[in-house]
């Protein structure tokens, strides 16, 4: 009987601090629109942005070899040799496989 009177009056004096507290704390720390889950969403934004970067940059390389390769023909024949090991008449072809 003794610790709820006590815990009443430990309470009583300092409930406003004690809802503060745990109010901050559940903001914090717990639900969808806390603290740590806004950590965690830029963190994985930061990770799209950076994968984005990368499939503009392999887009961009993509287009240029296309092009290059509509408007060469010794382009062509490169990537005819070492995609498809085509030869032309007078030419051997090794494959070296590892």
């Amino acid at each position: 009987m003794k610790f709820i009177g006590t815990f009443f009056s430990i309470f009583s004096r300092y409930r406003y601090i004690i809802v503060i507290v745990s109010g901050v704390l559940l903001l914090g720390f717990v639900g969808e629109n806390s603290w740590m889950a806004h950590i965690r969403h830029q963190n994985t934004m930061n990770q799209l942005r950076d994968e984005i970067k990368a499939y503009e940059e392999q887009y961009h390389e993509n287009t240029e070899r296309l092009n290059l390769l509509e408007t060469d023909i010794e382009a062509i024949k490169a990537v005819g040799r070492e995609r498809y090991f085509m030869k032309a008449a007078n030419e051997d072809v090794f494959i070296i496989q590892e």
